[in-house]
């Protein structure tokens, strides 16, 4: 186990905090545009899904090898 001090365990806590509060805000923004998306694109709902998907995905590998 590593020793953590005052400043560190605050520090810490705030990420932790901070990235639980971030998720569900970014999926909630993703889950408004899904119309302009598919819109813009000009593709069915199931191509902006995949996209969706592959973006969640990718966020989550990256806040992962953290």
């Amino acid at each position: 186990m590593i020793a953590v001090d005052g400043a560190g365990r605050r520090r810490m806590v705030a990420s932790v905090t901070l990235g639980a509060l971030l998720t569900p805000l970014n999926s909630s923004m993703v889950a408004v545009a899904l119309a302009r998306l598919q819109q813009d694109f000009n593709v069915g709902v199931g191509a902006v899904l995949v996209g969706v998907s592959a973006c969640l995905l990718a966020v989550a590998a990256i806040r992962r090898g953290r």
